[in-house]
Parts: C-alpha cells; structure tokens; sequence
C-alpha cells in the first residue's frame, strides 16, 4: 500500500517566484555558496593544505547547500514515508447500524435443523 487518502494539487502560492534572470531565491543561494565552496577547496589544493580539510569543506557544505538549492528537499518522498510509518492511525467506519432494532438472544444460534453443509 503506497499511500492512503486523496492525492492533491500542491498550492500555486508555495510555487516559488522567480526574483532575478528567471532565478528563484533558492538558485541565488545556490550559485554563490557553490562558487564559494569550490574556490575554498582550489585555495586548499593550491597552497597544499591537508586534503582533509578539503574534504570537510565539500562534504559538509555542499550537500545541505545542493539539496536546498535544487529543491531536492521538496522531491524527496522519504520524510512523507518515515511519517506516516510513525504516524498514529484511526480509521472510523460507517456501518448500517440501526439502533431501534433489538436482538433476541437466541437470533444468532443456528437451528437444529439447519447444518452448513445444506445447499441453498
């Protein structure tokens, strides 16, 4: 079972609006921090620091900083998966329960003369 419930439209106000050279403000966040990030990393290689310090720099901000500025963080269905594994669920069903009706107490025992292996 992938999904329970109704599927709906996302809402047009939450599509982001481009602000600059059909850039929205994710793209803008994007394009300098990147540039940043790879300048750092040539800085260290140039100067012949230790990798690692390289490394950290790529592997600690380039991941938030791309899924953030790609919009992966919205395509990524693993957050809706984890909460409605968690979440708690309570189903309600209606059922054609009539409340004027009493039962007798003997009403649901079969008769003796009736066996399940009767044909119809």
């Amino acid at each position: 079972m992938e999904k329970l419930g109704s599927y709906f439209l996302d809402d047009f106000e939450t599509v982001e609006k481009t602000v600059i050279f059909n850039m929205t403000k994710r793209h803008l966040l994007l394009i300098p921090s990147m540039v940043l990030i790879v300048l750092s990393m040539a800085v260290i290689f140039f100067f012949e620091l230790p990798d690692l310090l390289a490394y950290l720099i790529g592997g600690v901000f380039a991941p938030p900083v791309l899924i953030y500025g790609l919009s992966l963080d919205r395509t990524v269905k693993a957050q809706e998966k984890i909460r409605f594994a968690l979440m708690v669920q309570e189903r309600t069903y209606q059922t054609e329960y009539r409340k004027d009706r009493e039962y007798q107490i003997n009403e649901f025992i079969q008769k003796k003369n009736i066996k399940e292996t009767d044909s119809f």
